[in-house]
């Protein structure tokens, strides 16, 4: 299985701000590199442990005629967003467990959990490109 990563994964920290609604925007390209249904794993950005999830925003496009987009957190890759069409805007999912608290240890070694994307089971394409923002805030 392929693991890509967003420049927001890579570059920006997860925050814990109390009292505050914190955003984390970003976007991925995969350029070339052909995103394979339930092989293709993309890590968008981290999001800091015991962070209460509001909303999700997201819009990609591809060189498919049709290739739906999984967002979730950590293990479960449709937790968020299941099979977000192309080409509109997506926000979370009625029924989506909103809010979301993450929830690691507190002696986990990595104190942060990974919203991640990947394409819909039976679809694919060789050109990918989300744009998201997820909203978050730290009061609990």
């Amino acid at each position: 299985m392929a693991t890509l990563t967003a420049t927001t994964f890579a570059n920006v920290q997860p925050r814990n701000l109390p009292s505050r609604v914190i955003s984390i925007s970003g976007s991925f390209n995969s350029g070339a590199t052909e995103i394979s249904a339930s092989a293709t794993t993309i890590f968008l950005c981290k999001i800091p442990n015991k962070a209460t999830i509001l909303e999700l925003i997201e819009h990609h496009t591809t060189g498919a005629g049709s290739c739906p987009v999984d967002y979730g957190i950590d293990g479960t890759l449709s937790a968020f967003i299941s099979q977000g069409t192309q080409a509109i805007v997506n926000r979370l999912s009625v029924g989506a467990n909103i809010p979301y608290t993450v929830s690691l240890s507190d002696d986990a070694a990595v104190n942060y959990s990974i919203l991640k994307a990947t394409a819909t089971p039976g679809t694919g394409t060789a050109s990918l490109k989300i744009g998201f923002t997820v909203m978050y805030t730290m009061d609990k």
